[in-house]
C-alpha cells in the first residue's frame, strides 16, 4: 500500500515540476509587448530627433548666450554663417551629410531671398526675453524692478549657455544614433544637476545684483532710456529707503533659499526646458543638393532618422524581441528567434529590412568635420548708437553741430 502511494506522490511531483505548455494568453501578452516597446521607441526617436536638432543649433551657435548681445540688450550679435551636418552616412567609405543652414544674420543673405530673412527674424525672437528686455528699457524704470529682471535675466543666460554646452558636447563626440536613442535620457539625468547648478547660480545672482537698489533713475523723458546713478549717503532720505529696501530683500532671500529649495529648483527646470523648447523650434533650410532652400526642422530629421538609420532600429527590435521571447515563450522560442534574426541581419537569408538604406539627396564630403561652433561676436556700441542720435540729443547739443560733435565722439568709439 505505502509502495503504491510511494509511486501516486511520485508520478504527482513528476507532473507539478514538467513544463507547462506555452498558452495562447502567452502569444498574445508577447506580441502586445512587443507592439508597446516599437510605440515607445518610435517616442524615444522622436524626442531623440528633437536633441539631434537641437544639437546642431548649437553648433550653430544662435542660442542667446551673450549677456551684451541681443535678446538681453539691443546690441544684435554677429554670427559666423556655417552649414552643420546632419543624417551623416558612410557610403562606400565616404562621408554623406545633409547640410543645413540657420539663417541668423540678414546681411548675410546675399540673395535677398524674404524666406530667409524671415526665418532669421523668427530665430532672433525670443518672447520672454525679448519682453524683459523691453521691461529694462521702459523710461521709468525703478531700482528694484531692474533687480528682480536680472536675476530672472540671469537664470536664463545660465540655463542658455549650459544647454550650448551640452548639446554641442554631445554633437562634438556622439554618433547621431546614440544622440537619437539616448538623448533624451541624458538631459533627464543632467536635469537635476543643471536645476542645482542654477540654485547656486541664483543665489549668487541675487547678491551680486543687490547694486540696483542703490541706484536711481533720472530719466523724465518719455521714449528716452533710463538714466542710472548711484544712490550714495550724500542723499540721505534715499540712501535709507535704499537701506531699508534692500534689508528686506536680504531676509526675503534667506526665507526662499531656506525654506523654498523646492519652488526655486521647481523654477530652474521649467526655465531649462523652456530653452531647449527654443533650441528644438528653431529655423534651418538645405544648403546643398538639389533640395537646396527646402526648410527644415524635427519633423523632417525624424523622417530621415527612420530611413537611414532602419538598420540599426531594427537590429535594436530584434534584441528586444529576442528577449521578450525568452520571457513569455522560453528559452527554446527565444534561440529560435536569435537564430533566424543572425541570419537575417548578415543577409544570409536576402531581406530589405535589414538592408542598409542609403538616404537619398545626401552631398559627398562633411561641410564641419570636426563639429566647431560658429563664432558670436557682438559689440555693445551698437545699443548705443540709437540714443547718441536721437532728436533729443542733436537739440542739446546744438542742431547740425552737435549732430557733427555726435559722429566724431561715435567713429572714434568704433576705431578703438
Amino acid at each position: 500500500m505505502s509502495s503504491t502511494d510511494d509511486a501516486n506522490f511520485i508520478g504527482t511531483k513528476k507532473g507539478s515540476t514538467s513544463k507547462k505548455p506555452v498558452s495562447y494568453s502567452n502569444y498574445l501578452n508577447f506580441f502586445l509587448a512587443v507592439l508597446k516597446i516599437i510605440i515607445l521607441l518610435l517616442i524615444t526617436i522622436f524626442f531623440g530627433s528633437g536633441i539631434l536638432y537641437s544639437c546642431k543649433v548649437a553648433t550653430a551657435n544662435i542660442l542667446p548666450t551673450d549677456i551684451d548681445c541681443a535678446p538681453y540688450s539691443s546690441s544684435e550679435p554677429i554670427i559666423e554663417p556655417i552649414d552643420t551636418d546632419v543624417d551623416i552616412t558612410k557610403i562606400d567609405g565616404v562621408d554623406y551629410s545633409r547640410k543645413i543652414h540657420f539663417p541668423f544674420n540678414k546681411s548675410h543673405n546675399i540673395n535677398k531671398d524674404p524666406k530667409i530673412d524671415e526665418a532669421a527674424d523668427y530665430n532672433k525672437l525670443n518672447f520672454i526675453l525679448d519682453w524683459i528686455r523691453k521691461q529694462k528699457e521702459v523710461y521709468n524704470s525703478w531700482g528694484i524692478k531692474m533687480f528682480f529682471i536680472s536675476v530672472i535675466e540671469s537664470l536664463f543666460l545660465t540655463n542658455y549657455s549650459t544647454i550650448n554646452t551640452i548639446l554641442h558636447f554631445m554633437d562634438k563626440y556622439l554618433y547621431e544614433f546614440i544622440i537619437l536613442i539616448f538623448g533624451p535620457m541624458i538631459l533627464l539625468i543632467l536635469l537635476p544637476f543643471v536645476s542645482l547648478y542654477s540654485f547656486f547660480y541664483s543665489i549668487f545672482s541675487f547678491f551680486t545684483n543687490l547694486t540696483w537698489i542703490f541706484k536711481e533713475n533720472i530719466n523724465k523723458k518719455v521714449g528716452s532710456l533710463p538714466k542710472w546713478e548711484d544712490v550714495t549717503f550724500m542723499n540721505a532720505y534715499n540712501f535709507g529707503i535704499s537701506c531699508f529696501l534692500g534689508f528686506w530683500i536680504l531676509m526675503l532671500s534667506l526665507v526662499l533659499y531656506t525654506l523654498g529649495f523646492a519652488l526655486v529648483t521647481t523654477l530652474s527646470s521649467m526655465i531649462f526646458i523652456l530653452c531647449l523648447i527654443s533650441a528644438i523650434l528653431m529655423k534651418s533650410f538645405i544648403s546643398e543638393g538639389h533640395k537646396i532652400g527646402e526648410p527644415y526642422g524635427v519633423f523632417k530629421t525624424f523622417t530621415d532618422m527612420l530611413t537611414s538609420k532602419n538598420r540599426q532600429i531594427m537590429i535594436l527590435i530584434s534584441i528586444i524581441i529576442i528577449f521578450l521571447s525568452f520571457a513569455y515563450l522560453g528559452a527554446g522560442t527565444a534561440v529560435f528567434t536569435g537564430i533566424i534574426s543572425a541570419l537575417l541581419v548578415s543577409q544570409m537569408v536576402r531581406n530589405k529590412i535589414f538592408t542598409k538604406d542609403d538616404p537619398k539627396n545626401l552631398t559627398p564630403n562633411l561641410y564641419n568635420p570636426h563639429v566647431d561652433q560658429a563664432k558670436k561676436t557682438c559689440k555693445k556700441i551698437v545699443e548705443t548708437a540709437p540714443s547718441v542720435l536721437n532728436n533729443n540729443t542733436i537739440q542739446q547739443e546744438g542742431g547740425e553741430n552737435g549732430l557733427l560733435m555726435q559722429l566724431q565722439k561715435l567713429s572714434s568709439v568704433l576705431k578703438q
